[in-house]
């Protein structure tokens, strides 16, 4: 059922921005009217001229293409004919598309990036566009995603991890935008359509098997795939099923900061002072410490230097399938679904020095305010243990009705797509050793020496009773889910008119829903209690090989086992000594800790000042709904030369849903109330499980709100004041969205192109929530950390878009194009950090706490120019190449993953033999987000050598061979140095190895 559109008219502000969409709805209605009238009365062009097709459906007309250079000019003619400016990559047979990966070959078309943190190209960006600011659509309709890895958060980026390449028939990159299109996009919009039964041959089948190496682990995977397509000799039933098991072992060895800490005055005369108390931090204007070389004074340096190895498995079992069923003549009901099951699980061991006990840094060196060197006694090293239990399940089922008559042509549609993922369990323990070290920072690379080098083996430093065998440990819960259900009907209406050949109207009603839980239990564990050194095993021969700065304390110290550290941690019954000594309060006899966890979702919350401890803390959990209504008018048009369409959407959104975290309840002046006015009862916090209120002690004079509340409350009573603390969203929007498209064949095998729109994309849905997480230290004074949180009432990002494309069709299969684009953003969602008073959950008292908000009002552009060349030589030889030029600006500076300069190439060879092809990548560095959100870091340039080789063994017989990152290329980020402008701070550096592959393709 289509719900009904209702919109209200609001009254827009006198703004330069407001002017710009009233020229734009203006020049395109203007356009529409001066085409209609003017050029009405021309002749329609020549039966051998080739306008474009304005709405052309981006799909396979045969599933017969065979070979590269097949698929490369299946993918030209799409493009040529194209009522918008799109690029497209074309499968190259049944089940066979040309690269292992869709981001992969998505990020060989000029303007499209991707990022590599995990080695495998996984986010993409257009133009110079956040992931989250563009669509992925499956068959021109939603697939739902959620995502796996523990510090990501629901967002609307597209995980093309978890798309098989084997279901893909054709990807569009639809660079300018259309009515007709689902809103959403910014940057661009990425249509992958599956094959049609009906429009292959009668019969075709491929079977494939292959074996996959990672040098890096030295470790081999199998991967198996098969397709099936049939449809009867009167083509009125198409039937397309296919099934895929793959598997991809991912190791990442990596030394990262986990932020910035300093005290300093940034070059905009900003103080940012951390404040640390302790004496190994470096302090502005304290006498005990060293002063800095900076121009403002000062210290910068990086939180923690910490050595990781990130190993995982990931098992990818899928099903496709499509049923096309020709009723009669006139009506058709097409079906299409999509199953991914993905084990992702994952364990990472993290080996790090901390700076906040001990003596005072000594001997210390400066450059540019960076503390560069130093050594430190009496300080503990730490090795963290994670080992996470993650998967995401995807399904999409969509049902197509197609009804044809004489007067006009309705396509009904229905649809539901639904994703579950997250990290269903993670395990963690941790535990420390005391040592002295020394540190050495710079812009690429840090590192860390221990002066006796902590084993952690049985025979070592650490014996089964000893106080270095205690430690923490615990179980996280971060489970997402993210479903879509949606109604659409699109009339087509033939109209009896030279220059307009038909209407195209729509109308769509879809509830779009996501939610993650997020639940943390922290156990404290006694000397003895659980063998921590069975957790251990010996890293990597060749573990942070290739890295910059290495030390022998950073690459020998022992990994974690991923059985053994969650069997341990989660399935362990609880011991005598945790029931006796209360160290899970509440516990019974055999309940291990992931059952204890279940049982107590909201256990009391201790500080972990105080031993023994637990915890349960959800940070945040949220329930998003989104219903938006939308209808759309879009007209193509052709006459003589000119053809084209132009139209307008207009769009409603409506969200709303509640998040919950839990929080310290401060004192003055919020004692006297939960957060919305619930007043401190008894009986409103036992809702939640808390022992009762206690009021909040008055100081004594001298006595800081953090003493008294230490020596008037126990700590059940001190626990009382932690509660969850709900936030709620309720906003309504309304989007006026035209657009209008050109193409002028100028003869001569050459077009130009011309576009403009007004676009929107919707903030990712946690931002739209006023939640507080907050990252406390463990430090008396006025700063108690760093924190991120949401913001309520958000505006959608809106932007005006403008694109010129010259398109010349030199030769066969060849083409030059010259694209310039223009994207003036308003609205952009920038985040800002600012001072909030917070109560510190670890030192009693209320802080200030720098917490990092997202806002509007941030105008942002992204304008440049792309360069695409593709030829075909003589003899099997060909060349694909582009670069594009970026500038990409917001209020902060450049915006996320934008690079400013972007170069493929991509030679080949190809005959009845075989295909041998190479593609090279390189991009500029490109902003992102740190781990908590609180930080910007610049990842580096990098450069990617990919290979892939087919070898025809019999008509149907093939065996391929592909490698990934033969240049063995490392990631690496920097922060920018707040002190010295220009100047840079080790962010992270990874290695995640090359990879290789070998296997046979076989078709019927």
């Amino acid at each position: 059922m289509i719900t009904t559109l209702t919109f209200t008219p609001v009254l827009p502000p006198r703004s330069r921005g407001v002017r710009k969409v009233a020229f734009l709805r203006s020049a395109c209605a203007l356009a529409a009217l001066a085409l209609a009238g003017g050029l009405s009365a021309q002749t329609a062009a020549p039966a051998d001229s080739k306008p474009a097709d304005p709405d052309k459906t981006i799909q396979l007309e045969k599933l017969v293409v065979s070979g590269y250079r097949a698929s490369l000019a299946a993918s030209l003619d799409e493009k040529r004919k194209a009522g918008a400016n799109i690029d497209v990559i074309t499968a190259q047979d049944v089940g066979k598309f040309p690269d292992t990966n869709l981001a992969e070959s998505l990020s060989h078309i000029p303007g499209v990036t991707i990022d590599r943190l995990f080695g495998e190209g996984e986010r993409v960006s257009i133009l110079g566009t956040d992931p989250s600011l563009n669509r992925t659509l499956l068959n021109g309709q939603p697939i739902a995603t959620a995502d796996w890895y523990i510090l990501d958060t629901p967002s609307r980026q597209f995980n093309y991890a978890l798309l098989a390449p084997e279901v893909i028939g054709q990807a569009a990159v639809y660079r300018t935008w259309e009515p007709r299109l689902l809103e959403g996009s910014i940057g661009g919009t990425i249509i992958v359509n599956t094959a049609s039964p009906l429009k292959g041959q009668p019969f075709a089948a491929a079977v494939s098997a292959t074996e996959s190496y990672n040098g890096l682990s030295k470790k081999y995977e199998p991967s198996f795939s098969g397709t099936v397509s049939w449809h009867n000799d009167s083509k009125t039933l198409g039937i397309m099923v296919g099934a895929q098991d793959s598997k991809d072992y991912i190791r990442r060895d990596g030394v990262e900061a986990l932020g910035v800490l300093g005290n300093y005055t940034d070059s905009s005369g900003i103080v940012v002072q951390n404040n640390f108390s302790d004496p190994s931090y470096p302090q502005v204007g304290v006498a005990t410490q060293p002063s800095a070389a900076g121009p403002n004074k000062g210290f910068v340096m990086d939180e923690v230097i910490n050595t990781a190895l990130f190993e995982q498995l990931r098992h990818r079992q899928g099903a496709n399938g499509a049923i096309e069923y020709k009723v009669s003549e006139n009506f058709e009901i097409d079906y299409t679904g999509l199953f991914v099951n993905e084990n992702m699980d994952n364990t990472n061991t993290s080996f790090y020095p901390m700076y906040m006990t001990g003596s005072p840094v000594a001997n210390p060196t400066f450059s540019n305010g960076l503390l560069t060197s130093g050594s430190y006694t009496g300080n503990q090293i730490e090795v963290d243990l994670f080992a996470r239990k993650a998967q995401i399940k995807t399904q999409v089922h969509d049902f197509k009705f197609i009804y044809t008559s004489g007067d006009f042509k309705l396509t009904g549609d229905v649809g539901y797509t639904r994703a579950t993922g997250g990290t269903t369990m993670q395990a963690y323990r941790g535990a420390n050793i005391f040592d002295p070290y020394s540190i050495t920072e710079g812009p690429s690379s840090a590192s860390f020496t221990a002066v006796t080098g902590p084993t952690y083996a049985t025979t070592g430093d650490v014996t089964l009773n000893s106080s270095q065998n205690a430690g923490w440990g615990g179980l996280v819960e971060e489970p997402e889910v993210d479903q879509e259900k949606w109604a659409q009907a699109d009339f087509e209406v033939p109209l009896k008119n030279d220059f307009l050949s038909k209407l195209l109207v729509g109308f769509r009603s879809s509830a779009h829903d996501t939610s993650e839980f997020s639940a943390h239990q922290v156990a404290f564990f006694g000397p003895g209690e659980r063998n921590y050194l069975a957790l251990f095993q010996a890293a990597p021969g060749n573990f942070l090989s290739g890295l910059s700065g290495i030390t022998s304390s950073m690459a020998t110290h022992p990994v974690g086992n991923f059985n053994a550290i969650f069997n341990q941690t989660a399935n362990t019954p609880a011991s005598a000594t945790d029931i006796s000594a209360g160290y899970w309060p509440g516990v019974t006899a055999g309940q291990t800790l992931a059952q204890y966890s279940v049982a107590h979702p909201y256990a009391v919350i201790n500080d972990w000042l105080a031993l023994p401890t637990d915890s349960a803390t959800v940070g945040p959990t949220f329930n998003a709904k989104e219903v938006i209504n939308a209808m759309y008018f879009e007209a193509p048009f052709h006459a003589g030369h000119l053809s084209g369409n132009f139209g307008v959407r207009f769009v409603e959104t409506a969200t709303t849903g509640t998040s919950i975290n839990v929080g310290r309840i401060s004192g003055s002046p919020y004692a006297g109330a939960l957060p919305g006015g619930q007043p401190l009862t008894a009986a409103s916090l036992g809702q939640y499980g808390a022992p009762g209120y206690q009021p909040i002690p008055v100081p004594a004079p001298g006595q800081t709100q953090a003493q008294a509340n230490m020596a008037a409350w126990t700590q059940a009573q001190y626990d009382a004041t932690e509660v969850p603390i709900t936030a709620k969203v309720d906003n309504t929007y309304t989007n006026i969205l035209p657009a209008l498209n050109l193409a002028y064949d100028a003869g001569r095998d050459q077009v130009i192109r011309f576009a403009m729109a007004e676009v929107m994309s919707r903030p990712n849905l946690l931002q739209e929530f006023g939640y507080t997480t907050l990252y406390p230290i463990n430090t008396p004074g006025d700063i108690g950390g760093n924190g991120v949180g949401g913001t309520t009432g958000l505006n959608p990002y809106k932007s005006v878009n403008l694109d010129l494309d010259y398109e010349y069709y030199f030769a066969k299969n060849s083409y030059f194009s010259v694209d310039v684009f223009y994207k003036d953003i308003e609205n952009y969602i920038v985040n800002v950090t600012t001072p909030e008073i917070h109560a510190n959950t670890t030192t009693w008292e209320d802080q200030y706490f720098y917490v990092t908000r997202p806002q509007n009002g941030g105008k942002a552009t992204s304008k440049g120019v792309a360069l695409s060349y593709q030829q075909e030589f003589a003899n099997g030889f060909g060349l694909s190449a582009n670069y594009t030029h970026l500038s990409a600006q917001g209020v902060n500076g450049q915006l996320p993953f934008a690079s400013k300069n972007q170069i493929n190439i991509g030679p080949y060879f190809e005959n009845r033999r075989g295909l041998v092809r190479l593609t090279y990548s390189w991009r500029d560095d490109f902003a992102t987000g740190s781990f908590n959100g609180s930080s910007t870091v610049f990842t580096r340039p990098y450069t990617s050598l990919d290979a892939n080789a087919s070898i025809n063994l019999g008509k149907n017989f093939s065996l391929t061979l592909t490698a990934r990152n033969l240049l063995n290329e490392s990631y690496q980020q920097y922060f920018s140095n707040p002190i010295a402008g220009g100047s840079q701070l080790f962010a992270d550096a990874y290695k995640t190895g090359r990879g290789y592959s070998a296997g046979v393709h076989y078709k019927f």
